[in-house]
Parts: structure tokens; C-alpha cells; sequence
């Protein structure tokens, strides 16, 4: 009995340790899969703990998550992509796994000990989270939102903070021993330090109400507890220790600059900002308009949902284009109660609440019982967590949610210490064990997706495309696990000139969301390059069905229309593009190419110089604006402006005709044959019109040299 007492709790020992401190750099999802892969692990040691035990402690919390679990599983079955499903799905079973583990193997006092070595981490992590405020080690853990410690955003982290804070508070509270109570006042002041620079205003809100409740609870009760509050001088101590750090920070500006990993947004930089930024303009990081579209999708699918995990994927048909930019298409709609709600429809949501509903209840119901219990600490952990919640996706992060994991063990556990010998259930834990294995072995494949994805992506933002389709094609070897794998893969290999292969990796990413702004969007090029014009306006059409302020989609189809001959149907569409593109050097230049068509060379001229303005070297632009000079007659400006193209993109062969022309508009007849005889040299295209009359001019004016 004693040694699987002990079993149970290393196996929560070894989950407060693990969970929150993984990472894996070289990854895509650097934090988010290891830390699931972590749990996988961990709570497959807590079954194998538990079917040596086989206790069986009832809870009125196992029914309502079964019931959520339930509801999750089956919404895969009408998921769009269900492949998309995995890694939700089998992180919360994973953590429903250790909760029914830990729940019944764990005594109260191993419980506790799990709770003094958890807040012990949470003060290291915080150490690190204060190291990347102040400007040090920002690059020494992977993230995309300074300070986070190993939690891979500030968010993350200040909701797993705002659940040990609590727990921390007690274990100073309670400890006897004054060069201890100042050892944990002084990481009760880390880790409230590290929740300010977080910047975290959801976090701060969800810890505030949590304290708030408790101190209420205790004010109005003060007469039943009678006062048994006993102040000590080494008390005092800790606090103000814990006081000092925590205002120190406070103002501190953090030294975290725009742009390193999303750093920190330009209205938190000081703590005042980051307070008065809650009723600033656009301080609700629109969140309403993603909440509002989260209802829509509700009301559009009330019961079953639209399957776990894709939710994103569903976004653009509710969206009407809101927040659909490059840079800010939405994965998640920033509140888990609605993301319950919109996955896995009217019973998974009710099954959430009842969880949360049912812990809340327990601890409601431990801390009337008795006073100065950690059940005080576990309560305010809960409630701060679900406050924060309904602002943030801390749920599907292991090391964000583990604080609420805690905190509802530890309330199962008070509820009832009767537990029931049950060898049938054996049987039970075994299938539960086989279930963490192949879910585990999921996340591990996706692990091993994303170290090539990642690569994939390095490579494409270098345009180096064949390593973009070699990277692509090792990351499919472990399952199609991200549509955009297939973006990238489909636009190498148009960039390459295979546009027939570039469609087909077009229509597979599609396949795993066929909402996808950008795959319609790639489609539709690749299918123009193959001279599909009919089937590659559908493709833009589509684009700016899920997207109507899509820029990109705009500009390919005015591209579309000038290769028709439309000319000005290509302008119309072109205006439309300025008004919404992220990237306006495209437009503009393109632009100037159909005012040129249309014989309007001022307009051309001006309309690629407008390109040019936001970027001097941007190859488009030059060319269109040497176009644009030589058709206006202005030759030295042409020459000049072709000149300085094949300096920044010596591959373009055709412009040694170009410039060849222009330095026989300027009577530079030695200049025009040299270059000429480049653009025979290199020309690989085969004989055409323009070959044939480089080689009528050479013969013409200069006879071939020696």
C-alpha cells in the first residue's frame, strides 16, 4: 500500500517537473507538442500506477468530463479535416488520464508534496521569465511572445502562473520554519513578478477575482473560523520580501523589443499602459469580433459542433473577411467555453461546464468544512483560471492548463477519502493504457512532422524552392498533419515551373482545408500559368468568397483579367487590391504594366515609381518602371533602370534586350550590341521574334569580332 502511495506520487512529482519545463527547438509547435508528448508519458506512469493499486475513489468530476471527452471524440466523425482533431483530442484524454490516476492513488499528503515541488518549478521558471524581461537570454528557449519562460508565449505563461500563485501563497503561509517562510516568500515574489511582466491583463483579471472571492468568503465567515489567523514576525518577513520583488518589477519597463518573437505589444511596455490598454482602442485584441463569429458558427452547428480542431478551419465561412490577413488569420477564438461550445457542440459544452461547475462546487464546499486547508489555495487557483480562460486557449497548452489539473485532483481528493478495492477495473485501465500509447504515438509522429515543417518553412522565406519541396516531402512521410506544408510545397514548384505539380499540392491542402485564402489563392496562379484562365478565376473568386478584403486575391485577378485582354477590367479590380493588400509593390507595379498596355506611360511611369517608393530594389517594380521609361521615350532612365534590375537579378535574361533597345534609343550603338550578344548567349527560350531581330541588328550595325 505504502509503495504505491509513493508510486502515485512521484508520478505527480514527475508531472509539475516535466510538463511545464518541455520544449523541443528545431520544431514547429516547439512547446505545444512537447509538452503533450510529456503528459502522454506521465500519465501512462500514473495508469500503470494505478493498475497495480486498482482503488477506485468515486467523484461527481469523472462524470462530466466523460461526458466532454465523449462529445470530443465524437465530433471527429464530422470534422472537416479530421486529421486536424489529433493533437486536441488526445491531449485532454491524455489529461483526463492523470486526473483519474492521480484522483485515486494520491493520499492528501502525497498530494501536498506534489503541490510543494510544483510551486518550487514555478518559482525556477519565473527566474527565466524575468531573465528574457530584463533583455537577457531572449534566445535561449524558442518563443513567440516575450517573457514566457518555456511556456512558448507570455500568455501561456501568466495562466499557469496565476494557478501556482495561490498554491505558493499557502506553502509560505503554512510553513513553520522562518528561513523557510522566506525561501517561499521569496518565490511567491518571483512568480508574482513574472505574472507582471507577462503583461497578461486576462490573467490579472482571473487572479484578481480569485483572491477577491476568497478574501470575501473569509471576511463574511471570520466569525466561524474565529480568527485562528496566527501572525508570526518571520511571516512578515517573507512578504515583504516577496512585496519588494514584485513592485521592483512593477516599474520596470520591460526590455523586450517589437519584432523578437511578437514580442511585446507597444501598449504594455510599461505596466500603467498595459492597465489603462483594457479600455484603450482595439484593446480587446479583437477578441470580440472573434467571439461574435464563434457564436455564428455555434448557432450554425448548436449539437454536434464542427469537430475538434477545426474550428480555424471553419472560421473564414463566418468570418466575412474579419482578421483574415496574412499576418493575422486566427487558430483559436480566444475563449475555450465557446471553442468547447463550437467543436463539440451542445453536450460537449455542457460537459465542460459541468466539469468546471461540479470543481468550483467542491471547493465552494472543502473550504466551509475547514480553514487554512490548501482547498482555500486549490479554490482560488480554479476560479482564477477559469477567468482567464474565457479570454485565452490555455486548455489545449499542457503546462498552461496543469495549474487547473491541480487544482481539481486536489479537490477530488477532499471531497472523499473512502476508496473502493476494484480488481475488474484492471481491465478498464488496460484499454485506457493502450489509448495513451497509440494517441502518444500520434503526437510523437506530429513531432517529427514538425521538425521537417520547420525546415520547410525556413527555406521558403529564403525562396531556396527545391529545399522547400525536399523538407515538404520528409514532413509528409509522418502524416499531412498542416495544410500549409502543401502552400509552400505547390508554390515551389510553380516557382520552379512545374505548375501542373504546384496545382496538385494545391488541391491536397485544400483537401484539409478547403477554406484556405491562400491555397485558392495559389491554385488559381497555378492554374493561369497552365493558361486555365476560366478555372483560375474560380480559384480567385473562391479566395474572395471566404476572404472579401483579400488583397492577394484581388491582385491575381486583375493579373488574370490583363492576360485576357481586359484591360480595364484588370484596372478596376487593381484599384480594389490597393484598398486592401498587405503588400502594395505588386499592385502598383502590375499597375503600371496595364497603363502601359493602355498606351498611358505618365500613369505607368508614376505608378511604378509609387512601388518603388516602398522598396528601391523590388524587381517587379524595376522592371515595370524600364518598361514604362522605354515606352515613354525616355532612354537614359530606362537604361539606367534595367541596368540596376540585372545588377539585383542577373538571371533575368530578357532584360539584355530591353536595355539593348534602350541604348539604341540613346544612339549607343556599341552599348546595344554588347547587349544583345548577352541576351543570345544566355537566352534559352529557343528561336523567336526577338532572337531573330537580335541577330538582324547585330548583323546590321556590327560584324561579329574575332
Amino acid at each position: 500500500m505504502r509503495f504505491d502511495q509513493s508510486l502515485f506520487t512521484y508520478v505527480g512529482i514527475a508531472a509539475v517537473v516535466v510538463i511545464p519545463c518541455a520544449y523541443l527547438d528545431g520544431i514547429h509547435r516547439y512547446v505545444q507538442l512537447p509538452q503533450a508528448l510529456a503528459l502522454h508519458i506521465v500519465a501512462f506512469g500514473g495508469f500503470v500506477a494505478w493498475m497495480i493499486s486498482g482503488r477506485w475513489r468515486s467523484s461527481v468530476l469523472v462524470l462530466p468530463a466523460l461526458v466532454l471527452l465523449l462529445a470530443e471524440g465524437l465530433s471527429v466523425y464530422q470534422a472537416q479535416s479530421r486529421i486536424l482533431s489529433l493533437v486536441p483530442v488526445s491531449t485532454h484524454w491524455a489529461g483526463f488520464a492523470l486526473f483519474c490516476a492521480l484522483l485515486n492513488g494520491l493520499t492528501r499528503e502525497g498530494f501536498l508534496k506534489i503541490v510543494h515541488v510544483g510551486c518550487g518549478v514555478g518559482g525556477v521558471l519565473s527566474i527565466l521569465g524575468l531573465i528574457q524581461f530584463f533583455g537577457w537570454g531572449q534566445t535561449w528557449v524558442p518563443t513567440s511572445g516575450l517573457p514566457s519562460a518555456t511556456f512558448g508565449h507570455r500568455n501561456l505563461a501568466a495562466a499557469y502562473l496565476i494557478g501556482m500563485i495561490p498554491m505558493t501563497i499557502w506553502v509560505w503561509w503554512q510553513e513553520q520554519n522562518r528561513w523557510a517562510s522566506l525561501g517561499w516568500g521569496f518565490v511567491f515574489g518571483l512568480e508574482g513578478a513574472f505574472l507582471l511582466a507577462t503583461r497578461s491583463r486576462g490573467a490579472w483579471v482571473g487572479l484578481f477575482v480569485g483572491l477577491l472571492i476568497i478574501g470575501f468568503v473569509f471576511v463574511v465567515y471570520r466569525q466561524r473560523y474565529g480568527w485562528v489567523l496566527r501572525w508570526a514576525r518571520f511571516r512578515g518577513y517573507g512578504i515583504g520580501l516577496a512585496l519588494f520583488i514584485i513592485v521592483g518589477v512593477a516599474f520596470v519597463p520591460a526590455q523586450v523589443e517589437k519584432g523578437a518573437g511578437e514580442a511585446m505589444w507597444h501598449g504594455k511596455v510599461n505596466l500603467s499602459d498595459a492597465v489603462t490598454s483594457v479600455v484603450s482602442s482595439g484593446g480587446d485584441k479583437s477578441r470580440l469580433i472573434l467571439w461574435q463569429h464563434t457564436i455564428e458558427m455555434i448557432l450554425a452547428h448548436p449539437f454536434g459542433g464542427v469537430g475538434a480542431g477545426n474550428w480555424r478551419v471553419m472560421y473564414p465561412v463566418f468570418a466575412g473577411g474579419d482578421l483574415m490577413h496574412p499576418q493575422t488569420v486566427p487558430y483559436r477564438p480566444h475563449n475555450d467555453f465557446l471553442w468547447v461550445w463550437s467543436e463539440t457542440g451542445f453536450v460537449g459544452f455542457v460537459g465542460f461546464i459541468g466539469f468546471v461547475g461540479f470543481a468550483l462546487y467542491l471547493g465552494w464546499h472543502s473550504i466551509q468544512r475547514s480553514f487554512g486547508g490548501i482547498e482555500w489555495a486549490l479554490f482560488c487557483s480554479l476560479i482564477a483560471v477559469v477567468v482567464n480562460t474565457s479570454f485565452g486557449f490555455s486548455r489545449v497548452f499542457p503546462g498552461a492548463w496543469l495549474p487547473f489539473w491541480l487544482a481539481v485532483i486536489g479537490l477530488g481528493i477532499s471531497q472523499d477519502e473512502r476508496r473502493k478495492e476494484r480488481p475488474g477495473l484492471r481491465w478498464g485501465i488496460g484499454l485506457g493504457l493502450l489509448t495513451i500509447i497509440a494517441s502518444g504515438t500520434g503526437i510523437a509522429k506530429q513531432i517529427d512532422f514538425d521538425r521537417h515543417f520547420l525546415n520547410a518553412r525556413v527555406a521558403f522565406a529564403q525562396q531556396q524552392w527545391p529545399l522547400v519541396t525536399e523538407a515538404a516531402e520528409s514532413a509528409l512521410q509522418s502524416g499531412a498533419f498542416d495544410e500549409e506544408v502543401f502552400l509552400m510545397r505547390g508554390r515551389a514548384y510553380v516557382e520552379m515551373g512545374d505548375a501542373k505539380k504546384g496545382m496538385q499540392d494545391y488541391r491536397k491542402g485544400l483537401r484539409v482545408h478547403p477554406h484556405s485564402v491562400a491555397l485558392w489563392n495559389g491554385l488559381g496562379n497555378s492554374l493561369r500559368q497552365q493558361g486555365l484562365l476560366g478555372e483560375a478565376r474560380t480559384s480567385y473568386l473562391q479566395a474572395l468568397k471566404f476572404d472579401p478584403a483579400s488583397g492577394e486575391a484581388f491582385n491575381n485577378l486583375g493579373t488574370l483579367y490583363a492576360a485576357s485582354g481586359l484591360i480595364d477590367s484588370a484596372l478596376n479590380v487593381y484599384q480594389k487590391a490597393l484598398q486592401f493588400a498587405v503588400d502594395l509593390r505588386p499592385v502598383y507595379a502590375n499597375m503600371s504594366i496595364v497603363y502601359r498596355k493602355k498606351g498611358m506611360s505618365p500613369e505607368a511611369i508614376q505608378s511604378a515609381q509609387k512601388a518603388l517608393a516602398i522598396d528601391p530594389e523590388h524587381v517587379e517594380a524595376l522592371v515595370a518602371g524600364g518598361n514604362a521609361f522605354l515606352a515613354a521615350r525616355r532612354f537614359a532612365e530606362a537604361a539606367q533602370t534595367f541596368s540596376k534590375t540585372l545588377r539585383l537579378a542577373p538571371d533575368l535574361v530578357q532584360l539584355h534586350f530591353s536595355l539593348a533597345q534602350a541604348y539604341e534609343g540613346l544612339g549607343d550603338v556599341q552599348g546595344a550590341m554588347v547587349s544583345y550578344r548577352h541576351f543570345l548567349k544566355q537566352w534559352t527560350g529557343g528561336d523567336g521574334p526577338q532572337v531573330r531581330f537580335a541577330k538582324q541588328r547585330l548583323n546590321v550595325n556590327l560584324s561579329p569580332p574575332n
